[in-house]
């Protein structure tokens, strides 16, 4: 995966954890960044086990 392209998925969850803050339905004490970040980070270590 490009580097690129993982930046832009981590600003959409982040983006998304912030919205669903905003709204009232995710916990505002979580911080955002480090979230998107775990979010991606576990994506990508599925994505290396998988066998294709």
């Amino acid at each position: 995966m490009s580097a690129q392209l993982v930046r832009r998925w981590q600003e959409c969850v982040r983006a998304g954890m912030e919205a669903t803050q905003a709204a009232g339905e995710a916990n505002p004490s979580l911080d955002a960044e480090r979230t998107a970040a775990a979010v991606i980070a576990t994506v990508q270590g599925g994505v290396k086990r998988c066998p294709h």
